[in-house]
């Protein structure tokens, strides 16, 4: 694992907040009706992949014959998988539990886990990674013959948004004729944009983003994982905020994953790199622009790309909200409120409004067709110059 980045949800033993998501898959359980599909549903970022897979688990841990032989605590289905009363409110399994290590190692032959590939169906390399549609039909396949260990199979689909429209009806038929003893989970950042048949056959769970006490929680507990970070470093932190971690909490808006990806990929000195990038407004320093452009579009600079996306769009939605309520909005960068102003004077709310929506655009539209990020990022960030949409 590297420690510079968050752990995999599938070796993740906690969750913090989601009570009432955990709630709601435990009574489930207890009542003997676990539907066959789940839809785990919520902004990137809030723990869903983690949700799946401690619920995966658990019902791999629990609900094959002599399970509870394994397990510290009786188990929650039998042997004969029937509705029992449990005391547990949690799906957490202990890291040293046998299913968990199983499950961390990829060694269990009941979870399934889906996720995108470039690969075809001949195995050859593709520019693209989504869900295609052999990696659903191989599931099907699988799910039905007879479970590995005469217990529940798990299939997590991280994230459905990813299938291609062929993957989607494979999908489609497995949840028509769901199998004996089967549970899907689906993650899914964006459910609208699934087929509405899909949705129809699964019950959907929506986790919402937590409250900033529990995404700085969260982001404490992954920074423990950085080299040269200590409890002492917690209690300093705990006291005094550093920058890093107040802009991370921030921008993340809920998000703990978020969050924790802006702090590990250093996200307040790109968004210091972009301010200045822009501090000639309304006339732009096009060489500071180009420069700044010119890092973006350097090789292996996808985590960076995305979030200079993400902090650009955020930029601007507190421009808006800065004009319409008055009040100034939260920054991390010298010079940013001024820069703020400067733009509120020469354009408009509603146009600030139409250039967000159509820098995301323009971001896109980029990526789809490879173009040069550093002419994307002249051209993004030159449409606040004229304060044309």
């Amino acid at each position: 694992m590297n420690p510079d980045t968050p752990l995999h949800p599938r070796e993740n033993p906690h969750l913090i907040g989601h009570a009432e998501a955990e709630r709601t898959l435990l009574a489930a359980c207890n009542a003997g009706k676990i539907p066959h599909a789940w839809l785990i549903t919520g902004v990137q970022g809030l723990g869903k992949a983690t949700l799946a897979y401690r619920f995966a688990r658990l019902l791999l841990a629990n609900g094959a014959p002599g399970a509870s032989a394994e397990a510290e605590a009786p188990s929650l289905f039998g042997d004969a998988l029937p509705a029992v009363k449990t005391e547990a409110f949690s799906l957490e399994i202990s890291p040293d539990h046998p299913t968990f290590k199983r499950v961390v190692s990829g060694g269990h032959a009941d979870l399934h886990v889906i996720e995108p590939t470039n690969l075809d169906d001949d195995g050859k390399e593709k520019a693209s990674w989504e869900i295609r549609v052999w990696q659903i039909r191989a599931l099907e396949k699988t799910l039905r013959r007879s479970a590995a260990e005469a217990g529940w199979r798990v299939a997590i689909i991280d994230s459905a948004d990813d299938m291609n429209r062929n993957a989607a009806n494979a999908l489609l038929k497995i949840l028509e004729e769901p199998p004996a003893r089967t549970v899907l989970l689906l993650v899914s950042h964006h459910p609208g944009r699934l087929l509405p048949t899909i949705r129809s056959r699964c019950r959907q769970l929506a986790l919402r983003p937590l409250p900033e006490a529990e995404v700085r929680k969260v982001l404490e507990g992954f920074r423990f994982q950085v080299p040269g970070f200590s409890e002492e470093n917690l209690l300093t932190e705990t006291r005094n905020p550093t920058p890093e971690t107040s802009f991370a909490i921030a921008l993340a808006e809920g998000s703990p994953g978020f969050a924790a990806r802006m702090y590990a990929e250093g996200g307040l000195g790109l968004y210091r790199d972009m301010v200045a990038a822009l501090a000639g407004l309304p006339r732009l320093d096009i060489v500071a622009v180009q420069d700044f452009g010119a890092e973006l579009a350097k090789k292996d600079q996808d985590a960076r790309w995305e979030m200079f996306n993400y902090m650009f769009g955020w930029f601007l939605s507190k421009a808006v909200e800065e004009g319409l309520n008055g009040s100034p909005a939260p920054h991390f960068a010298e010079g940013e409120r001024e820069l703020r102003a400067r733009l509120l004077a020469v354009s408009s709310i509603d146009r600030i409004a139409e250039m967000w929506e159509k820098t995301a655009r323009t971001a896109a539209l980029g990526d789809d067709l490879h173009m040069d990020r550093a002419l994307v990022v002249e051209e993004m960030l030159g449409m606040l110059q004229t304060g044309k949409p």
